[in-house]
């Protein structure tokens, strides 16, 4: 169904979509589902002698499903005469998605059931996923369920009735499971909720209904069971609290949990919550137990990996709580350091510690590393060096160093390589004109030199010296002799 629809039965497809509810309500076949676009739907009215009038009913044992979810499809009954409830959902049927908001059950009137269930009366059907709020009536402000019926993972709130039952009044039945019941009115008996008899309550937070709680919730009957809610005051049955469920913000109206809600993760499983999806369209069971409530508190996964030559902790898939915080330790293997840190694509730099804080997304962390590098200075006053100046090698290479033309000359004078010095990975001194090292850390080479001079020696055809023509350290003493003929 869509208001841009081509309104052509037996709308089946969106370009022949019926422009109002009702029609592809009754157009549709018992297990058949009508699904409904975005928008707010005030218009229509199917009256009953027996159960008022509401905008739509919902008689066929079928499906009528929003497409998008309770924030953009709205339901608004009328308070006009003849007063108009925005949904009655019969045996069978079911209403999912939709926010049920301004409706009104017959306020003048009398009989049950057409003066109860200001926002939905439902009476065997089952109404899922919505947000019903400030609707009114003289029974059942926001929900009336009339003969049984089950109202699961919806939120209903500020709503208001003349006598009994603020929120929910479960009439000779009725199922509430994962609801959340807050800030409704009664001018009678049971602000949030009223169950007169054969109701079954799970997982539901009942508070801040009426004044402080006063007639937070009123039964009378029998059979009625009572398991893992949140209710003030006490109720019998297994499971159930009396703990302030810690909303994020009920004046405001935001009825989600605040981390360290004791209804968190304290719920109690059952076999349809399998694919089933909480009031905001998440998951319904988020860490293994369902929460008490109509919103699933949320967790998000942060995945964490790290490159070769390094680790990160925790590592792998890490579910955390909404608005909690976590930290990460990068560490790098011996002899390498970390490289670059990549936050949800983003290059952080490196960095040895991340934190995240007030988690309100998934994210991923990677870690990378590089081994680390070393410098090796080598200096030479004379002569070729391989290498020579500042070099960087990464730890562990094999450096070979080397005079490649000792000795230098220059006229009478020459250089020769004498060996060298050394400090870090190079061995402290030397006599060759080569060294061979592993670096290890920073280092430094220099290559030492002496300074020869040429002695030419001659003699006249009378005699002879002894010592012939060579080169000589600087410095040191030469006794030249001359031998006569």
């Amino acid at each position: 169904m869509s208001v841009d629809g081509g309104n052509f039965p037996p709308y089946t497809n969106w370009a022949d979509a019926a422009t109002s509810i009702q029609p592809a309500i009754e157009a549709a076949l018992p297990g058949d589902t009508v699904v409904v676009s975005n928008g707010v739907y005030d218009t229509g009215e199917v009256d009953s002698d027996t159960n008022g009038t509401s905008r739509i009913a919902v008689t066929n044992a079928i499906t009528v499903q929003s497409l998008n979810g309770p924030a953009v499809t709205t339901l608004r009954g009328e308070l006009d005469i003849p007063f108009v409830r925005c949904a009655y959902v019969g045996p069978g049927s079911r209403l999912v998605g939709f926010t049920l908001s301004g409706g009104y059950a017959d306020l003048t009137g009398s009989g049950q059931p057409r003066i109860s269930g200001g926002g939905v009366l439902c009476e065997g059907g089952i109404v899922s996923n919505c947000y019903v709020a400030k609707n009114s009536a003289q029974y059942g402000g926001g929900v009336f369920c009339y003969l049984g019926g089950t109202i699961a993972n919806s939120v209903i709130v500020s709503n208001f009735c003349n006598v009994n039952g603020g929120g929910v009044y479960c009439y000779n039945g009725g199922t509430l499971l994962n609801c959340t019941i807050a800030t409704n009115r009664a001018n009678g008996l049971g602000n949030g909720v009223l169950c007169d008899s054969r109701a079954a309550i799970t997982n539901t937070i009942l508070y801040l209904n009426g004044r402080t709680n006063w007639h937070n919730l009123y039964t009378f009957g029998s059979n009625i069971i009572y398991h893992s809610d949140c209710t003030w005051p006490s109720v019998p049955g297994t499971n159930n609290i009396t703990n302030n469920p810690s909303f994020i913000n009920a004046t405001a109206g935001d009825f989600r949990l605040q981390l360290g809600s004791p209804c968190i993760d304290r719920g109690t499983n059952q076999a349809w919550m399998g694919g089933a999806l909480d009031a905001d369209g998440n998951p319904r069971i988020m860490n293994g137990v369902v929460d008490r409530g109509a919103y699933e508190y949320l967790y998000y996964a942060i995945t964490s990996t790290a490159g070769v030559n390094g680790a990160i902790a925790p590592s792998g898939t890490l579910t955390v709580a909404r608005m909690s915080g976590t930290n990460f330790t990068i560490t790098a293997a011996p002899n390498h350091h970390v490289s670059n840190v990549v936050v949800d694509t983003v290059d952080v730099g490196p960095t040895n510690a991340y934190t995240f804080a007030g988690i309100t997304n998934s994210h991923t962390i990677q870690a990378f590393f590089t081994i680390d590098t070393y410098t090796v200075v080598v200096d030479t006053a004379y002569g070729t060096a391989v290498p020579v100046g500042t070099n960087i090698y990464a730890y562990s290479t094999t450096v070979e160093c080397a005079i490649v033309d000792s000795p230098v000359p220059a006229g009478t004078t020459q250089y020769a390589c004498r060996g060298w010095t050394g400090s870090g990975s190079v061995p402290s001194n030397g006599l060759a004109t080569n060294v061979s090292f592993t670096v290890t850390n920073n280092s430094a080479l220099t290559w030492e030199w002496q300074t020869n001079y040429w002695l030419n020696t001659t003699a006249d055809s009378n005699g002879d010296v002894a010592v012939t023509s060579a080169w000589f350290q600087a410095e040191t003493n030469v006794t030249v002799t001359g031998v006569p003929s």
